[in-house]
């Protein structure tokens, strides 16, 4: 390319000489004064400048560090640049879709920066998530706006770093506040987030539906109302108590009031921890309690933990109420109907207190459930009432009033059939028991007819299972029977042993009866048997029969018989006899006695059979004795001993004496004890003297002596038995 070079003067051309002496091959590089192409560069020292146009309107020079183009420019075409600075205004049109053209040869973002001269404006930035608007202060690029390539739309809070207006466009949701929409409209914060303001007719927000419907939220002066179907459905006063369906009436201050309808209302003492429940009644700013219309009022309310409903009778519109309670369930979770002071779980007070269920139509039936529907109680029309758990019947009460535990079909007043145990074996099935910790509080059973309320009674005696004892009452509150905790069976007496009167049965098997003598004739044991004969008591060892005493003969014969033998006593014959099993006698078979085993002694008033039944085999009478024997022509005679042994009519005698002349035979006797009973010689003896001598003794009935058949030899001591029969 050629170069030129300029005069040193400025303000005439070169001539075309001047042209062609300072080029080079002009033949090929020259170029033309008007018309031409010029191939190759132009060259400007650093603020030389190309003008254009008679004024000037068009100047593109170097300052030394930008190129600068001044004066207005209007391209027509495509500008392709790396860098464009504009002072003044730049106006770009093109009946082409785009005007202006912004890209970055590389992946990065690409920004269109506007500012003034002290660095204030703002930017848009595109890369490829979508576009950012930025406004820039001297210090810094803050983010304003961000259209997202999916389509979301997120306006920036002051410091342009979290977004507090977005649009979800996948969802079609508006987040003010928030940028994850939960609904079509998310407003979020922390103290105001929306305000309507309007003039002093009102201000409205409205709903409106695809229909037409619309529904209208509103505020009016000091009060919010809310309108649907073109009618105002609910309004906040300027107090803050709320109507529903009406104007709220003029509450007094201190209570904060939700009222709906005609007369219903929800309302709060906002000084006191309390909310009431209302029908027909508000509070006025006197604390009356006034009628809202014409009728009866009810009120329920909450406070201090209880529960209370009241009720007022009919009054006129605006007067005042004065309420009574119905019913109550106060901080303990007590019940109170006609009370307010309950004393229990459930206390009805009243002139007929009564608790009635019922539900009409043909099967006439209620119920007591669960609130998952378990039936816990059911009354029928039939006159029966149902207990059920889990479903399941557990009592009843039948028409008849028989009452069954664990028993549908109960035949007696109390009728219990029991299932379970307590784990050791023994099943409970009715326990009752008393709060009392001493050993008298045990609880009791009583049982009473007609109108008496004292009878007879169980109860128990004794605080632990192993040490209880069961006592029996009857005439009043006297003791008559109780099994103790040995498992004895006591009546008329408190404790095992033999003094007091009473009996009792021992659990090993023993029977014990004690009476008084002073207090009774009565025996201590009884056994009656009816109609037929047979055993009053059987005896068993093992299992087997060993005895029994019974009655036989139609009750005049009692015995005892040892297996196959026995006695027995017949009163009619007034006989002690040997019997059988069943007290039939048994001849010759039974012995009195045995060898090793001998009765004593025996005590007869009557005779004794021996070998035999007859009159021959009667023994009457046995008898020793001594009698005082007189000696008759016996000379000094002096008795030393008489002694006699008489069996059944045989009478013994045995005499002992002294004399100082030998008995003369014939003459010398002694008397008898018995008269004999026979012919005049009736008995023999015989007498001795020492050892010396001897002789014979006979025994005379003709006058009851006994006579020295021989004589003596001489004077001592004479010994003499003899033998007779007496009558």
């Amino acid at each position: 390319m050629a170069t030129i070079v300029t005069r040193s003067g400025k303000g005439s051309p070169l001539t075309h000489a001047e042209v062609d002496a300072n080029f080079t091959n002009l033949n090929t590089d020259k170029l033309e004064l008007s018309g031409g192409t010029m191939t190759g560069n132009l060259s400007f020292g650093d603020n030389d400048k190309a003008i254009f146009g008679a004024g000037s309107d068009l100047q593109i020079y170097s300052d030394g560090t930008t190129g600068q183009i001044v004066g207005d420019v209007n391209i027509t075409g495509t500008l392709t640049s790396d860098g464009l600075t504009v002072d003044g205004q730049a106006v770009i049109s093109s009946s082409s879709f785009d005007p202006l053209y912004l890209r970055r040869t590389s992946a990065a973002s690409t920004t269109l920066v506007m500012e003034n001269s002290d660095n204030n404006g703002g930017a848009f930035q595109a890369d490829s998530n979508g576009l950012r608007l930025y406004t820039r202060t001297s210090s810094s690029f803050d983010e304003r706006v961000r259209l997202a390539s999916n389509g979301d739309i997120s306006f920036y809070e002051d410091t342009g770093t979290t977004a507090k207006f977005f649009w979800d466009a996948s969802t079609e949701s508006l987040g003010i506040g928030t940028s994850s929409p939960a609904a079509e409209l998310h407003v979020y914060g922390s103290t105001t987030v929306a305000r309507l303001e309007g003039n002093s007719t009102g201000v409205y927000l409205n709903f409106k539906d695809t229909g037409g419907d619309t529904v209208f939220i509103g505020a009016v002066g000091d009060n919010a109302y809310f309108e649907t179907n073109g009618s105002e459905r609910m309004r906040i006063d300027s107090s803050g108590n709320v109507g529903i369906g009406v104007v709220p009436s003029a509450w007094r201050s201190s209570t904060d009031a939700i009222q709906f309808g005609q007369s219903a209302s929800i309302s709060s003492n906002n000084n006191a921890n309390a909310v009431s429940f209302t029908s027909n009644s508000y509070i006025n700013s006197s604390n009356n309690s006034i009628y809202i219309s014409t009728g009866k009022a009810t009120n329920y309310y909450q406070y201090d933990g209880a529960h209370v409903w009241e009720y007022a009778g009919s009054g006129s519109a605006g007067a005042t109420v004065s309420y009574s309670e119905a019913m109550r369930i106060d901080s303990s979770g007590n019940v109170g109907i006609g009370t307010s002071s309950p004393a229990s779980i459930l206390h009805l007070l009243g002139t007929d207190p009564k608790i009635t269920l019922g539900v009409s139509g043909a099967a006439e039936r209620a119920f007591l459930q669960y609130n998952n529907a378990t039936s816990l109680l059911n009354l029928d029309s039939d006159g029966g009432t149902t207990f059920a758990t889990n479903n399941t019947e557990a009592m009843r009460i039948d028409s008849s009033g028989n009452v069954g535990i664990n028993n549908t079909s109960p035949n007696t007043k109390l009728d219990i059939i029991g299932s379970s145990t307590n784990g050791s074996g023994v099943v409970d099935t009715l326990r009752l028991r008393n709060t009392g910790t001493t050993l008298n509080d045990g609880p009791r059973l009583q049982f009473t007819s007609g109108t008496s309320t004292s009878g007879a009674a169980i109860g128990s005696q004794g605080k632990a299972l192993n040490s209880a004892e069961l006592v029996f009452y009857a005439g009043g509150n006297s003791e008559r029977a109780r099994i103790d905790s040995s498992g004895n069976l006591l009546v008329g007496k408190t404790s095992v042993g033999l003094s007091g009167e009473g009996s009792y049965f021992q659990a090993d098997g023993a029977i014990v009866g004690t009476r008084d003598p002073y207090l009774t004739t009565d025996a201590v044991f009884y056994a009656n048997r009816l109609v037929d004969d047979g055993n009053l008591f059987n005896f068993y060892k093992d299992g087997t029969t060993v005895g029994s005493i019974g009655v036989a003969q139609s009750g005049d014969r009692t015995y005892f018989s040892g297996g196959s033998y026995g006695i027995a006593s017949d009163t009619s014959e007034a006989t002690i006899m040997p019997c059988g099993t069943t007290g039939a006698g048994n001849d010759g078979v039974v012995d009195l006695g045995k060898s090793d085993a001998r009765f004593k002694d025996l005590y007869l008033s009557g005779g004794v059979y021996l070998g035999g039944t007859g009159s021959a085999n009667h023994l009457d009478d046995y008898e020793e004795g001594t009698w005082t024997a007189t000696l008759t022509n016996i000379t000094g005679g002096s008795l030393v001993s008489a002694n006699y042994v008489k069996v059944g009519r045989l009478v013994t005698v045995f005499i002992n004496f002294t004399c100082t002349a030998a008995p003369t035979a014939n003459s010398s006797r002694f008397s008898l004890p018995f008269t004999p009973d026979g012919p005049n010689i009736f008995g023999h003896g015989s007498w001795s003297r020492s050892t010396v001598e001897g002789g014979v003794l006979e025994v005379q009935s003709s006058n009851a002596v006994c006579y020295f058949a021989e004589s003596g030899s001489s004077s001592g001591t004479y010994i003499g038995t003899a033998t007779y029969q007496t009558s």
